[in-house]
């Protein structure tokens, strides 16, 4: 199969994403490129999972030429659009994430008032409900060297909150989308003196176990 034959065959639907003029998105059209880029992924790493490879499968055999077992121009044209919209989806949530602080310090100006407690910097993470909660944390995981644990409720993951997580689907793609990167989260301990974390988490196919993160989240429902 050529090269554009394989293109032609992918038939995805993939975002138009120009961020320079997304810079200058409302809050409501970036929110609507984001699940779009998002979706998007969903569909690239089900093509993947399709053709019985991963982000980490090997191509080449052990003499250098391609393997025949498995169709190496798909699944090199689906990596590259899968990390394509994996930097994408980063742009557009740092610039989510600007806009939000930008926002809230207009308003702060505008106000001119000083909250004691800072509830404005925290609304600022997330609207903080928790809408998951952590089970099963396996030693010497990402989400143990990140500081979870079992038990832990989530308020923020990443840009995911109790509003938009649908049903925890976003936060699988957010990992998916950020193996080897950072990602904050803040979340509600039993705790009295720290009720509330905020932890840096990197997701991770090389540690050892199983899954990106080495651990359990259920929906609090």
């Amino acid at each position: 199969m050529s090269f554009e034959n394989a293109m032609g065959d992918l038939n995805l639907p993939l975002p138009d994403c120009d961020l320079v003029a997304a810079r200058n998105y409302s809050l409501d059209k970036l929110s609507m490129l984001k699940e779009r880029i998002e979706r998007s992924l969903d569909m690239l790493f089900t093509r993947l999972k399709s053709l019985h490879v991963d982000m980490d499968t090997k191509l080449l055999t052990e003499d250098g030429f391609p393997r025949s077992d498995i169709d190496v121009i798909q699944t090199r044209l689906v990596r590259v659009q899968i990390i394509r919209l994996r930097n994408d989806l980063k742009e557009v949530i740092d610039i989510v994430d600007f806009k939000i602080k930008d926002m809230f310090q207009e308003i702060k100006l505008k106000t001119n008032k000083v909250d004691p407690e800072n509830r404005g910097a925290k609304w600022n993470c997330k609207q903080l409900i928790s809408f998951a909660i952590v089970e099963e944390v396996e030693p010497n995981s990402p989400a143990a060297k990140a500081g979870l644990k079992s038990g832990d409720k989530i308020l923020s993951f990443g840009h995911i909150n109790v509003t938009n997580h649908k049903h925890l689907q976003s936060v699988a793609t957010v990992v998916k989308s950020n193996i080897d990167r950072t990602i904050e989260i803040v979340v509600e301990r039993n705790e009295a003196n720290s009720p509330r974390v905020s932890l840096k988490l990197s997701p991770s196919t090389s540690w050892g176990g199983k899954g990106l993160l080495g651990c359990k989240i259920t929906e609090i429902k």
